[in-house]
């Protein structure tokens, strides 16, 4: 099984790499949450589990007939190589000796490393190598409504077509967290998790971190909030609810606010689903960085966020660079995420 996002932090050992993951890791919503594998290859295969073994009893000296279970069909999880490069100029060395707030240079890293981190997050959603082949699958597209687990998929509305309206009263406030714990029994992350971690998330947008302290009011509930590495989570259950955030250009939603039309994550058009959560357990860190785990999602990568050494490219330029290649796995477990929808945050 992986490690823990602050143990692989305490681990880099070059000073400006992880200066640059620190920088990365400290403003991310999400990066903090997930375990992490070390892996040495572009690719990670693993098996997802099907049907376990069929063990029959026996009497003395006898035998049994063999009956083995599924055993799984074989699956990829790429590396994306992100990477970013930026030049220095030989004229800013004239600038050393006017008062600045902060170097040219270390301002042009910082702003990678948070790039980086909003593309790392953004993929974790909304990555498809069918559409982008230098990304890696993100939750959307391993979940699709085709292949995702019928009971992971809960219909916050039960079988009525209009989707439930969260504000519109405290029943149905009630209503959606009926829904959402089912949604959390369902990828199992009820329960006490392993010390300085949980044992998943709750990932919404802006309009749903909103939506949970409006309804949590309406239905009676207190959203605790808990401190874990210096930072502070809005937590159910024990288990932290996220805004993911906004992409780079901070503007766009990572998880797309729903229209009324599109309520699916994979863009399914049906009317009056206007908005949907993901819960996700991660694999449980046991302090193997070698080994992805069986039961969660793992963050992979390949040597964390890594300074590219400064080139001399012309008479007058410093070409800089820094690259990460990182995934997702899942590897063992098609259980570990959900999807709460046919819901609403519609003012009334």
């Amino acid at each position: 099984m992986p490690i823990g996002m602050v143990d692989y932090l305490a681990s880099i050992k070059d000073p400006f790499n992880k200066g640059l993951f620190e920088n990365a890791y400290r403003q991310s919503p999400i990066l903090p949450l997930f375990p992490v594998m070390e892996i040495g290859a572009p690719t990670l295969n693993s098996l997802r589990d099907g049907p376990l073994p069929t063990p029959t009893s026996r009497k003395l000296n006898t035998t049994v007939t063999d009956s083995v279970g599924h055993l799984g069909d074989t699956y990829e999880d790429h590396l994306a190589i992100i990477q970013g490069i930026f030049n220095d100029d030989e004229a800013r060395k004239k600038w050393t000796n006017v008062p600045k707030v902060v170097d040219p240079v270390a301002h042009e890293y910082d702003q990678y490393a948070r790039s980086f981190e909003r593309v790392v997050a953004n993929m974790i959603f909304n990555g498809d190598v069918d559409l982008v082949p230098d990304d890696f699958n993100g939750l959307i597209k391993r979940f699709t409504i085709a292949e995702f687990p019928a009971v992971q998929l809960i219909n916050c509305a039960g079988g009525a077509v209009v989707s439930t309206n969260v504000f519109a009263s405290a029943a149905t406030a009630q209503t959606f967290f009926n829904a959402l714990d089912q949604l959390m029994y369902q990828i199992g992350v009820w329960g006490p998790a392993e010390s300085n971690s949980f044992k998943g998330a709750l990932f919404t947008n802006r309009t749903g971190i909103l939506g949970f302290n409006r309804a949590a009011k309406l239905a009676g509930y207190s959203l605790n909030t808990v401190d874990l590495f210096g930072k502070r989570w809005t937590t159910y259950m024990n288990v932290p609810i996220v805004e993911v955030g906004l992409q780079r250009d901070k503007v766009t939603e990572i998880i797309l606010a729903g229209d009324g039309t599109s309520g699916y994550p994979d863009g399914t058009a049906l009317a009056n689903r206007s908005a949907y959560l993901f819960g996700v357990r991660f694999s449980t860190p046991d302090g193997q960085v070698d080994s992805p785990g069986s039961d969660g999602l793992t963050l992979i990568t390949a040597g964390g966020i890594q300074r590219l050494a400064p080139v001399k490219t012309t008479v007058n330029i410093t070409q800089h660079g820094m690259e990460w290649q990182v995934g997702l796995a899942h590897p063992g477990d098609d259980y570990c995420a959900g999807l709460l929808w046919n819901f609403e945050w519609t003012t009334v």
